[in-house]
């Protein structure tokens, strides 16, 4: 997978599922997804060690803004 919304198409789940398996609030997922909050790295790891997203495109999404 390359990016969080990707894995979560591909895979069928849901933010709030994820969420709920990684203890975060569910608008911590779909904030992340739709670019309006960066994780912090430990979190990136957490998600990527539950996800198979790599790190760094949890970090710096392409989103087209400047990082």
């Amino acid at each position: 997978m390359t990016s969080l919304s990707e894995y979560l198409a591909s895979t069928k789940t849901r933010p709030s599922h994820l969420a709920r398996d990684l203890g975060l609030k569910p608008s911590t997922i779909t904030r992340i997804v739709r670019g309006e909050r960066r994780p912090s790295p430990e979190l990136a790891k957490r998600i990527s060690e539950a996800t198979g997203v790599p790190i760094l495109s949890l970090l710096y999404p392409a989103t087209g803004e400047a990082a």
